[in-house]
């Protein structure tokens, strides 16, 4: 069950027009999560209702039958727990190492707490179909769905109206302001930034747990009260201010780590989940545009998982190409991975993923398997893909005698030196009777190399 839309209403909160009534709605992740007015129109408008109809996880529902919760849902959650983060770090600053001067200014914080909220939930309202479905292949270069969240809350009227609202105004915040968080237009507070898009962000926080919980798996659960709890505004080592963690925070610091780790092998690439993204991605190169997203906003409003599936629908009955496509997924006749290799060594890696791509040429070059469709995935290009160089923070040493003192967290713990990059390379074919045929050829080429 997704986040319930109907909410009681509680009036007075902190002064001022935005943090004034609030509204409170029940999530399954955060229990109770705090709606201003103001955010609750937003919420309202029928661009973020059409994040109901977005899938969080995409295709994944096809393997997990529970993954069918909502971008919805997850920009909720996002909000709150930047929200939590917010909250925490400027107590503890204020009465603290007082790395910051805005965190002693009740305006400044107020401005601040509204802009991380609003970013928070809009970040994601210019997902595409089944989000990050064929994205790098669907987007027109230099476009994305960041993109067009960004344009979304420019150019749509009626969310746009809300944002011009006296509430927001009081807060010197507007689209454009917000827009350009989002795309990365402006140089923004890094503390504010890394709230969102960063190695400890309410982002990750929130879709490694709730995407645990909807797949009915357990490997994207930490410790996420203790992580929240223990962060703080640190300085990094050029002394810049940068969200970093007490050091007791570390092992839930290394248990958001270890979740992302896991659910990337265990959920974001299983290898029939991403089977269908593949599948779905080739039937949306033959029904949009030029096989692209189309440019026209209100256009690219109307792709959303209903119109997609409905798109499918209708093709089935076509005996063509596109027909064929959409029945791969709407009938669950995924290609089969018949040929796996993990790159995990540097001092291999190259030889192994040379031999591998060799392997598949003499496949494809075998006359009988002329008419074979075979296609190539790698978890390099998988959204949500673990990159060690990403995990690194900062992290505040306790006093001993030591003031202020913040180093980096590669430098403490010896799981995070030892979790290295990899990459995952599979190759699918569709069931056939050459199956047996083909996997023989393979145990060949493999034999030879």
């Amino acid at each position: 069950m997704t986040t319930a839309h109907k909410c009681s209403v509680i009036v007075g909160e902190a002064v001022g027009s935005y943090f004034g009534k609030y509204h409170i709605f029940r999530d399954p992740i955060h229990g109770f999560i705090k709606v201003y007015d103001i955010e609750r129109k937003l919420i309202d408008s029928s661009v973020f209702q059409r994040l109901r109809k977005i899938k969080q996880l995409g295709t994944t529902y096809l393997v997990y039958h529970g993954a069918d919760h909502t971008r919805f849902a997850h920009s909720l959650g996002v909000m709150e727990l930047a929200d939590r983060v917010f909250n925490t770090i400027v107590e503890k600053d204020k009465t603290g190492d007082k790395i910051v001067d805005w965190t002693q200014n009740r305006e400044q914080v107020d401005r601040k707490r509204a802009l991380i909220r609003l970013v928070a939930l809009l970040h994601d309202i210019g997902h595409p179909a089944f989000s990050h479905v064929g994205e790098k292949e669907l987007f027109k270069p230099g476009s994305s769905h960041k993109q067009y969240s960004a344009r979304i809350i420019r150019e749509h009227s009626e969310l746009r109206q809300i944002l011009e609202s006296e509430e927001i105004k009081d807060m010197d915040i507007t689209p454009d302001k917000l827009a350009d968080f989002i795309s990365g237009g402006i140089e923004v507070d890094p503390i504010l930034q890394q709230i969102v898009d960063g190695p400890l962000d309410a982002d990750k926080m929130d879709y490694l747990w709730r995407d645990s919980y909807y797949a009915g798996v357990h490997y994207g659960r930490f410790d996420i009260d203790r992580l929240v709890n223990t962060l703080l505004i640190a300085e990094s080592i050029q002394q810049q201010p940068v969200l970093g963690i007490e050091e007791g925070g570390i092992l839930a610091a290394e248990g958001l780590i270890l979740a992302r780790y896991y659910m990337f092998l265990q959920v974001y690439f299983h290898p029939i989940r991403r089977a269908y993204d593949l599948h779905l991605t080739d039937f949306l190169k033959l029904v949009l545009p030029d096989g692209k997203y189309p440019e026209d906003l209100q256009e690219y409003l109307i792709y959303d998982d209903y119109y997609v599936f409905h798109l499918m629908k209708e093709a089935t009955a076509e005996n063509d190409e596109k027909g064929n496509k959409a029945k791969i997924v709407i009938e669950r006749q995924h290609y089969k991975p018949i040929h796996c290799i993990e790159l995990r060594e540097p001092t291999t890696a190259q030889w192994e993923k040379r031999k591998f791509f060799e392997n598949v040429e003499q496949l494809k070059k075998d006359s009988k398997f002329k008419d074979v469709d075979f296609r190539i995935d790698m978890a390099s290009d998988a959204p949500n893909k673990f990159v060690e160089e990403e995990e690194d923070f900062i992290y505040k040493i306790e006093d001993r005698g030591l003031t202020k003192r913040y180093t980096s967290i590669s430098y403490k713990t010896d799981l995070l030196r030892n979790l290295k990059n990899f990459d995952i390379i599979r190759l699918y074919c569709p069931q056939s009777s050459l199956m047996e045929e083909i996997m023989a050829s393979i145990r060949v080429y493999r034999g030879n190399s």
